[in-house]
């Protein structure tokens, strides 16, 4: 079954910052940019996808001030995104030591942690998160994703519902959610989940492909056949 990876949380306001980040507080220094001014533009640079101008910043931050919180937990997630677990597991569990009431923080730990298969301790990681952030969206998406690594679609239907009934309009959130249902052979809800991932993003072919996976296993050729306008699939893919 396709399903897409952890959601790091680039879609809020603020990936890294103090918004979400329990004490953390701006520092400033007295020579060059100030560590507050740096830490904007890391954040900017990550979800621009320059992720290696942002691991220089995230750098410069730390030669300054080894022990701030807000590059280290920056330079975990880039690790992260990379596919470099071990690193972003250390870098963000550092950062967890100067301030544990971060839920972004704990979301992202949770993240890197399923990556090297500890689901045991992403799903506690995840936890954490929502414990700070109730309403954490993202959140609820990556402990279901652990819930479906561990065979258990029924805990990660709760949670894809529970993030979608937080933001109904979070695609990756429908994708996934109509995955499991498929697998489940809960065949007209998985189609529900994918034309709502179609009707917010018309050109994503994940969810074209997969609807017509679902019409094939019901036998409907027909409806299989059935594809976007000409130029438009592919285009888009829904990241929420």
């Amino acid at each position: 079954m396709n399903t897409r990876k952890p959601d790091l949380g680039s879609s809020r306001s603020s990936v890294f910052g103090a918004s979400r980040s329990g004490s953390a507080h701006p520092h400033r220094v007295a020579a060059g940019d100030s560590i507050e001014e740096l830490s904007r533009q890391i954040a900017h640079l990550y979800q621009a996808g320059n992720l290696d101008a942002a691991e220089a910043l995230c750098n410069r931050v730390l030669k300054r001030q080894p022990r701030h919180f807000e590059s280290l937990h920056a330079l975990g997630a880039i690790h992260s995104k990379r596919g470099q677990f071990e690193d972003a597991e250390r870098l963000i569990g550092t950062a967890l030591t100067i301030n544990d009431r971060s839920p972004l923080a704990w979301n992202g730990y949770g993240s890197a942690l399923r990556g090297l298969k500890r689901f045991d301790e992403a799903l506690e990681s995840y936890r954490r998160a929502i414990a700070l952030d109730p309403a954490f969206a993202q959140a609820f998406y990556n402990l279901a994703g652990v819930m479906n690594d561990l065979g258990r679609p029924e805990e990660a239907l709760a949670g894809y519902d529970r993030a979608i009934a937080l933001n109904p309009n979070y695609g990756r959130a429908h994708y996934n959610r109509g995955g499991v249902l498929r697998a489940l052979s809960r065949f007209e809800e998985a189609l529900a989940s994918y034309d709502r991932v179609i009707a917010l993003t018309p050109g994503d072919a994940h969810a074209f492909f997969s609807r017509g996976g679902v019409f094939r296993t019901q036998g409907r050729l027909a409806e299989t056949l059935e594809t976007p306008p000409i130029g438009v699939l592919g285009q888009a893919e829904v990241k929420m």
